[in-house]
């Protein structure tokens, strides 16, 4: 982007005041962006450490996003989807940081277990929503 600056004076004063407004404009949009910019912070998207776990031991998994404003945490609910349609539930999520939140289970017994959510955050101008769906088994 190439931001203009007007030093000459023109003969024709309307077309320099469009100018000096147009260039004024830019100067705001790109100090907008650069404050954008130095908002958005970086974490990697975890994963559960593993699909099996033996009885006894706690399933962990992180969830997470890549890229997220500092000045906005992400929000996390654990839920299930029930007729096509997200309902949260009780289940607890552990805030490690403002990307990642931490999900921690101790199962009772061996078979097959699933969990699911959503995950939401603010990026520019948009609230973005993205549902996830976990499967573990625990073993003996």
């Amino acid at each position: 982007m190439t931001i203009l600056t007007i030093s000459a004076c023109s003969s024709n004063n309307d077309e320099f005041d469009k100018l000096k407004a147009e260039n004024q404009d830019l100067r705001n949009k790109l100090r907008q962006i650069e404050n954008e910019i130095d908002d958005l912070d970086f974490s990697a998207f975890g994963a559960e450490k593993s699909s099996t776990v033996r009885l006894g031991d706690e399933y962990v998994s992180e969830i997470g996003i890549i890229v997220y404003k500092k000045s906005s945490p992400i929000r996390i609910q654990l839920g299930e989807f029930i007729e096509n349609k997200f309902q949260p539930n009780d289940d607890t999520l552990y805030k490690k940081n403002n990307a990642v939140g931490i999900y921690r289970r101790l199962p009772k017994k061996v078979g097959d277990y699933s969990y699911g959510g959503k995950v939401e955050f603010d990026f520019f101008d948009t609230t973005i929503v993205r549902y996830f769906q976990m499967e573990y088994a625990v073993v003996k």
